[in-house]
């Protein structure tokens, strides 16, 4: 190899080390200190919900859910739960009517050492079958604790619409 050559293999080398340098050094200062993810479902059975028309409604069926967990090396704790209904239905306590359910939630908790904030959102819809009124719902929260535990800022938003 000649001088040229020599000269390029060098640079390519350097600048292939300085991007790996660049990359741990990014990693080290994103990487958590601890992070976790599970994964699950369970049979969900008998809970009774308010609808529509004055209709309750008795829900089962498969609860999956995923928690996610992820702390950083200034102490910030984040944690998220997601779930979802699977196979849900639904009978009218009142009417004997059937539904279908399709939920959703998500909470996420980030907390610091000057406090904690939760937010939950929950979606979910009652499908009834023939002429009954369904049913969608969405609830979403945030509270705010300061660091002695204390709930410092609570915001709710309900919206409840009824269709059909």
């Amino acid at each position: 190899m000649n001088n040229d050559e020599n000269k390029k293999v060098g640079i390519s080398a350097a600048v292939i080390t300085f991007g790996i340098i660049g990359v741990m050094a990014i990693e080290n200062f994103i990487t958590p200190v601890y992070s976790e993810t599970v994964r699950s479902e369970s049979p969900w059975e008998g809970s009774t919900v308010p609808a529509c028309e004055s209709e309750s409604v008795s829900f089962s069926g498969i609860l999956k859910f995923t928690i996610q967990i992820h702390e950083d090396k200034d102490g910030t704790t984040l944690q998220k739960i997601d779930l979802k209904s699977h196979a849900a239905h639904g009978i009218g306590v009142e009417s004997g009517t059937d539904y279908i359910l399709h939920t959703s939630a998500k909470q996420t908790t980030e907390s610091r050492g000057d406090g904690t904030t939760i937010t939950n959102v929950l979606k979910g819809s009652f499908i009834g079958k023939g002429s009954t009124v369904n049913t969608q719902v969405t609830i979403h929260t945030v509270t705010v604790f300061d660091e002695n535990g204390n709930a410092d800022t609570t915001v709710s938003d309900i919206d409840i619409k009824c269709n059909g």
